[in-house]
């Protein structure tokens, strides 16, 4: 099994991610804020939640 810390860089070698769970309010909850870092550093991130 691959490394936390190797999975994670692997990971972020893409610049197209999807985020699930983002939702309406802009809260600071885990999604939102890794939606929201995620495009800041300059990833094209869709935002995935099924009840919007």
């Amino acid at each position: 099994m691959q490394p936390i810390q190797d999975a994670a860089a692997d990971f972020l070698t893409r610049r197209r991610v999807a985020v699930t769970g983002v939702s309406r309010d802009a809260g600071s909850h885990g999604s939102n804020a890794a939606y929201r870092r995620l495009r800041e550093r300059g990833y094209e991130v869709f935002a995935v939640n099924p009840n919007t």
